[in-house]
Parts: C-alpha cells; sequence; structure tokens
C-alpha cells in the first residue's frame, strides 16, 4: 500500500475505537450450508433465513432454540427479505414481501427486477399461514418490512419515488424522512425497526466523487440513515464512498440505542454506532467474506460466503 493508501485509512480510521468484537474470540456454531445466501433475521432465540429445499427451490427456515419450525409459506426463487418482530398481541412474527412475479425471477436474487410486492406476516409457530398487512395497489411495493407490536415498517416505491413508510395499528399508512426520485437509481439494502425509529441502508448513485472529473466513472454511496417515527427527522449514521475502503453497507440490526450494520470491503467487519454519542466500533469476524449478518443482544448470526464456489454457511456466535 503506498503512503497515501496508509494516510487515508488513518484519515477513515480517526475517531474510531477498533474492538476485537466477539466474532473473532469465540467459536461459531454452524448449521446450514447451502448455495444461496441464507440472509438470516434473529430475535430473542428465533433465527429465520432462506433455506434451499431438496428441488433447488427457497424456502423460509425458522430455528427456535435449535428446533425446527415449519410454516405453511410456499417455495419460491427469490431470497427471503425477512424480519422478526411482534404482531398488535406480541406474539412473534416473520415478515417478509411476496412480490406477482415470483415465478420468473433469477434463483437467488433478492429484490425483483419490476417490484409489485405486498408485505406479510406470519407467526413463528408450527403450520402457520401468511397475511398481508401490506398490500401493494396503486402502484405501491413494498420491501424488507418489519413489524413491531403491529406497526409496520418498510421501504415503498411508487414509480416516481423511494422511501419509508409507517403504519398499521389502526394508524393509517403514512412517508416519513427523505423521499427520492427512482431517477437517482437508489437501493434498498435493508431496514430496522424498533417502533420509535427506523433505520435504512441504501446503496446511492452518483455521477461522480467529488472533486474528480465525471468521465472517471459514477460513484455508488453506502448510506445508513436514522428517521424518527414521530417527527420524521433524518440523520445519516454512516457515509462511505468516493475511496477504496468504503463499505458495501450490509441490512442494520437495532438492539436497543445501538444499531449494528455489516461493512464489506478487503475483510469484511461489524460496525457498531451508538444512537446517542454517534460514536463507532469496529469488529472483524473470523470469516474473511460475510454476506449477511444479523445482531441480537447474545449473539451474531451471519453467512459466511466461500471464495471458491458459491457455498454459504450460516453460523451462530455468542457476543
Amino acid at each position: 500500500m503506498t503512503m497515501t493508501g496508509r494516510l487515508r485509512v488513518l484519515a477513515r480510521l480517526s475517531g474510531l475505537l477498533l474492538v476485537a468484537m466477539t466474532p473473532t474470540a469465540a467459536a461459531a456454531a454452524s448449521f446450514a450450508v447451502q448455495d444461496v445466501d441464507p440472509r438470516p433475521a434473529a430475535r430473542g432465540g428465533t433465527i429465520a433465513y432462506t433455506a434451499v429445499d431438496g428441488s433447488g427451490g427457497l424456502r423460509l427456515a425458522l430455528r427456535k432454540g435449535g428446533a425446527v419450525v415449519r410454516l405453511a409459506v410456499p417455495a419460491r426463487r427469490r431470497v427471503f427479505d425477512v424480519s422478526l418482530g411482534t404482531d398488535a398481541h406480541q406474539r412473534q412474527v416473520a415478515t417478509f414481501t411476496t412480490c406477482r412475479n415470483e415465478a420468473t425471477m433469477s434463483r437467488g436474487s433478492t429484490l425483483p427486477g419490476d417490484r409489485g410486492c405486498s408485505a406479510v406476516a406470519v407467526r413463528t409457530v408450527a403450520g402457520a399461514r401468511p397475511r398481508t398487512v401490506l398490500a401493494a395497489r396503486g402502484g405501491l411495493s413494498f420491501s424488507y418490512p418489519v413489524m413491531v407490536d403491529g406497526q409496520v415498517a418498510a421501504v415503498v416505491r411508487d414509480g416516481k419515488r423511494v422511501g419509508l413508510v409507517v403504519g398499521g395499528r389502526g394508524r393509517p399508512l403514512r412517508r416519513i424522512g427523505l423521499q427520492r426520485s427512482v431517477d437517482a437509481d437508489p437501493n434498498e439494502r435493508g431496514l430496522a425497526f424498533d417502533g420509535r425509529r427506523v433505520v435504512a441502508t441504501w446503496a446511492l448513485s452518483h455521477d461522480a466523487c467529488p472533486g474528480r472529473r465525471a468521465v472517471q466513472a459514477s460513484a455508488v454511496e453506502w448510506r445508513a440513515e436514522v428517521v424518527g417515527v414521530r417527527d420524521g427527522k433524518r440523520r445519516t449514521l454512516l457515509s462511505d464512498w468516493c475511496d477504496d475502503f468504503a463499505n458495501d453497507l450490509g441490512s442494520p440490526s437495532l438492539v436497543g440505542d445501538r444499531l449494528f450494520v455489516l461493512g464489506v470491503t478487503t475483510r469484511s467487519r461489524l460496525i457498531e454506532v451508538d444512537l446517542r454519542t454517534r460514536k463507532r466500533r469496529i469488529g472483524f469476524f473470523p470469516d474473511v467474506i460475510v454476506s449477511s449478518a444479523a445482531v441480537t443482544s447474545d449473539r451474531i448470526v451471519y453467512s459466511a460466503a466461500s471464495a471458491t464456489d458459491s457455498r454459504h454457511e450460516l453460523k451462530v456466535v455468542r457476543r
């Protein structure tokens, strides 16, 4: 690395506290190896993820305390954008989207091309069937839904704008935070919601990096934003772009007043942000390539990807 490169690294790490977080210190338990990113979600002792069945189809899998729970959710070709939360009766639910063109999507894709997706919720008990909580009508399409005490937050698209919505528990659906034009090509990476605030991670396209000629190629900014549900105020928590060390941000996790986000550069890392002080800590995974991760108060669930083939291994480690 050149001296300029070293200085850029030091500048980026200034103000950050680098710590050896739990993934490097404890042995991880593995319970799924497959050719598709499982993209896990976790809450309490429950883990939800995308599993590959015997015919190669993708199913929503649940593990509770080591036991597998089978839901009445059909197999499909797209990875489940699943989260775990609670309904209005404090019962645990899994939320995800179903889209009108599921059958024609590329196997293992994360989001559909033409959208048209509704948000559904299903209780995490054997045989439970999903119900629609946000319907794709009037040109609306949803992704990455999260339910907390019956209230739902999600990313919404209407053909012209992309933004965040909150609704449910007898309250009308309303937009919060910044609504971006689809012409700017904003791509959502994931969502976290705790009833008071919504955190979203984005990949935002720019014509060029600041101070560089536009012909040098466009730039992608990886951004994490928090929006208050009551006041709609938006704050940028992370913004990385235009250098060789920018983090490709994954789906966020909220644990109390702390935000956890997977960041991928030359080595996968877990970025922790204190929402009160905005101080950051960074820890590294023992696996060089991590494609997705979810964090709870006592564990980290992540997918370790192979550098030589398409294998993904789902692992759990105590924090």
